[in-house]
């Protein structure tokens, strides 16, 4: 069950970008701002027509509200205390960090090297979330199976490196959409099992705490990123820093595999 919510949501999300991409390259910016509004005027309809979620009888127990600084330090001695969290808690930004300042990095190849149109630009954009969901159905599907799960997570992690530098030598787009959809998929290999396991192994009364540590440090990754690939590019071009993002992103993947035995070890 917590694979089935964690993954519904993520291809839920995910699609959302692919249609972005599909409707902006067919129909203009204008009309998918149009759709994105009407979808979230929908989507408040939804929402009101829910109702008032009841309250669960754990939740009707509590009638004391940690404060925010006590459930902080609560999570945090979590963290310090359980080995695998702490790996997860590592491991997540830094595979955001990489992911998303290379991501951005395609699509500025894309616009200055490849010159590419915009159809080809959505479909860029559409390789992604694309891929992600196929990732996801893969893992919905064989999630039962699946043995590993560590080896799986660090298996997508070692080979995103190697993928985004093999865009980073094409010249043009077309050769490049199938691996950026295997990017995708790779992603999604990575990020899923991670959250999944975490939502395994993190007690449920402790996973608001440990998935706001860790969503802080996540927010914080993708900026970092960005400003430091960004000055790089324009100075040395966004083809041969996305080369090297890709060998940094390789490198870190196999010290992340040796460093984070809970991870490498978990079934």
């Amino acid at each position: 069950m917590t694979s089935a919510v964690h993954l519904t949501d993520n291809i839920a999300r995910k699609s959302g970008l692919g249609l972005g991409g599909v409707v902006v390259a067919a129909f203009g910016g204008f009309t998918a701002m149009a759709f994105t509004a009407v979808t979230f005027f929908l989507s408040a309809i939804c929402v009101v027509a829910a109702g008032v979620f009841p309250r669960s009888a754990r939740g009707q127990q509590q009638d004391r509200k940690a404060s925010f600084f006590n459930d902080w330090k609560v999570g945090l001695a979590l963290i310090v205390k359980e080995p695998l969290t702490r790996a997860i808690i590592v491991l997540n930004p830094l595979l955001i960090l990489f992911f998303m300042s290379s991501l951005m990095l395609v699509q500025v190849v894309a616009v200055r090297d490849w010159r590419a149109s915009p159809t080809a630009f959505g479909l860029i954009e559409m390789c992604v979330p694309l891929g992600y969901m196929i990732g996801a159905g893969i893992i919905m599907a064989f999630g039962a199976s699946i043995g590993r799960k560590g080896l799986w997570v660090f298996a997508g992690f070692i080979s995103l490196g190697p993928a985004f530098y093999l865009i980073s030598i094409m010249d043009t787009a077309a050769p490049a959409l199938p691996v950026i959809l295997s990017a995708g998929i790779l992603f999604a290999f990575c990020s899923m099992i991670l959250q999944i396991i975490l939502r395994s192994e993190a007690g449920q009364e402790m996973q608001g705490r440990v998935y706001g540590t860790m969503l802080a440090l996540t927010n914080v990754a993708p900026p970092v990123g960005l400003v430091i690939t960004s000055v790089l590019a324009d100075e040395w071009g966004a083809k041969a820093v996305l080369g090297a993002t890709g060998w940094c992103l390789f490198g870190a993947s196999l010290l992340a595999a040796m460093l984070f035995k809970p991870i490498r070890s978990y079934w």
